[in-house]
């Protein structure tokens, strides 16, 4: 199975949780020993993510890979490929969450071509793996994408059996155990062509014709975003074309022609448009020779919202 690349400095995930408290538990708390021959279960879920929604209609591969075993007492032994793994009592309780997110870090790094102990997939944001033995295992969520959205899922490590104690619970062991995971959301994005044709150009000599296109996006999140764009004619050349890219997927966008060339006029125009994840929309405007001996080119800049909401412009757009 082709594993995705995870980075370390990837979202804190709620496994960590799971994990800590069986980490750092000092024996004398534990109400009885643990029973090594049970079969554990964790159930996964995103519900109570931001996305929980969006990801609902996702299919979320997950990998357990186990990489320790667990005596009555709560003591871990790594094992196989993850032998070398570090799983030392850590003093630091600040500090704890870093040191096991490096571990999981380090843990994926060493699964070469170990088999996963279970595969599950999350479907309808919920799965459950059953059957497991007791032990510490890695869990390894992989990326999905959405209509608009990929979501990615650091490594992360979680202790079969686990308790509550340092929640403020129970210190017996859960043998179901009960995860949340936490997505790392970032946008994906399409294109939009501006496609232009020209009716009758001038084609006196030197002369070069500018069109000037506002672009008004607005993404699925309700955020606005303005862009320009420019379509240069000379030659003679009947038709022509630009390509914005790095737009949000999902955006509603407008395309306005606010400069016609100093001898064209507008006649024709599809201006509006859905931005679709790594595809290209269209827009299309026609334009047709005024008579006018004049030429015109331009020059332009993009320009996006300050911190105050405010457009700023960096030079003017176009010139006759």
């Amino acid at each position: 199975m082709m594993r995705k690349r995870i980075e370390r400095g990837g979202a804190l995930l709620l496994g960590f949780a799971v994990v800590l408290s069986a980490m750092i538990l000092p024996d004398v708390y534990a109400a009885e020993a643990v029973d090594t021959q049970r079969e554990c279960s964790v159930t996964f879920s995103v519900s109570s993510t931001d996305y929980a929604e969006e990801l609902a209609g996702a299919r979320i591969p997950v990998d357990l890979y186990k990489v320790a075993s667990i005596d009555g007492s709560g003591n871990y032994t790594a094992e196989g490929s993850f032998a070398e793994l570090d799983l030392s009592f850590t003093e630091d309780n600040d500090a704890a969450a870093a040191v096991w997110e490096e571990r999981a870090a380090d843990a994926f790094g060493m699964i070469g071509d170990t088999a996963p102990a279970a595969e599950v997939s999350i479907i309808n944001g919920t799965a459950a793996a059953d059957g497991l033995d007791a032990g510490m295992y890695l869990i390894v969520a992989q990326e999905t994408s959405t209509d608009y959205y990929n979501y990615s899922f650091a490594p992360y490590l979680i202790s079969l059996p686990d308790n509550d104690y340092y929640d403020g619970g129970s210190d017996a062991w859960i043998y179901d155990v009960q995860v949340g995971l936490k997505p790392e959301q970032t946008e994906r994005y399409g294109s939009l062509q501006i496609n232009k044709t020209l009716v009758g150009q001038n084609i006196t000599m030197g002369d070069q014709a500018t069109f000037v296109f506002q672009i008004d996006i607005t993404t699925p999140r309700g955020e606005t975003d303005r862009k320009l764009a420019s379509i240069d004619f000379t030659d003679g050349a009947a038709s022509g074309s630009a390509v914005v890219d790095e737009i949000p997927a999902g955006s509603q966008v407008t395309v306005t022609e606010i400069y016609s060339g100093a001898a064209y006029e507008l006649t024709a125009s599809e201006g509006n448009a859905v931005i679709t994840a790594d595809e290209t929309a269209s827009t299309s405007f026609t334009n047709e020779h005024n008579g006018s001996w004049n030429g015109g080119y331009g020059v332009v800049n993009n320009y996006s919202p300050d911190e105050n909401g405010q457009y700023v412009w960096t030079s003017g757009a176009a010139e006759d």
